[in-house]
């Protein structure tokens, strides 16, 4: 959540370490603004099993958690201004958040992200999910062509596959479908003590 005050631009890009960017994206930044891809699901719901007075108070006027469509943390792009702004906020937010979470649940930067967004006033624009296009998802388990649209690819396992992609875009790629790429990335504490 620090990296991007290590850019020495004052347009920053932050992106995920799987998110492979096949063409760089040009967009207008403004102040005060957070540009993303967003993607559809409660971030509340990730409070479910908490006592409602466990539950931190800078949730309970929130709105963004509680929208299904959220901000997805895995393309972020802001001014340097705005980073400065959003990180003391979002990174407190994350820490106390997932203090009072069971092992059980993976930490997710998004649901403190929206509720940073929401107490800054930051207005989120949604780009597109081809900045932040979902590998598995779309054409995991299927061999397939990744649309020339693209512009973020998210995942896409095994590794290999994408060196046939740096070869040609239009060779055809086999990713492990989103079942195994879940269970990968989300390993319960349990599960990563008996490896």
């Amino acid at each position: 959540m620090q990296a991007p005050l290590q850019a020495r631009t004052d347009g920053i890009l932050m992106i995920d370490s799987d998110l492979n960017l096949l063409s760089m994206p040009h967009i207008a930044l403004h102040d005060d603004h957070i540009y993303a891809s967003f993607r559809r699901g409660k971030m509340i719901d990730k409070l479910s099993g908490l006592a409602p007075a466990a539950v931190p108070a800078y949730y309970r006027d929130a709105v963004r958690p509680k929208w299904v469509d959220h901000v997805n943390g895995a393309f972020l792009a802001a001014t340097r201004q705005t980073w400065q702004r959003m990180y003391p906020l979002w990174i407190a937010f994350f820490r106390d958040t997932w203090s009072r979470m069971a092992g059980t649940q993976p930490p997710t930067d998004q649901l403190p992200l929206a509720a940073m967004l929401d107490t800054l006033d930051i207005r989120s624009i949604n780009l597109g999910e081809w900045m932040n296009w979902p590998v598995a998802k779309r054409i995991g388990g299927t061999p397939s062509v990744i649309p020339p649209q693209v512009i973020g690819a998210h995942g896409g396992f095994p590794l290999s596959e994408w060196h046939k992609y740096l070869h040609s875009r239009d060779t055809p790629l086999l990713f492990k479908p989103q079942t195994y790429t879940r269970k990968v990335r989300y390993l319960s504490d349990e599960e990563r003590l008996a490896r």
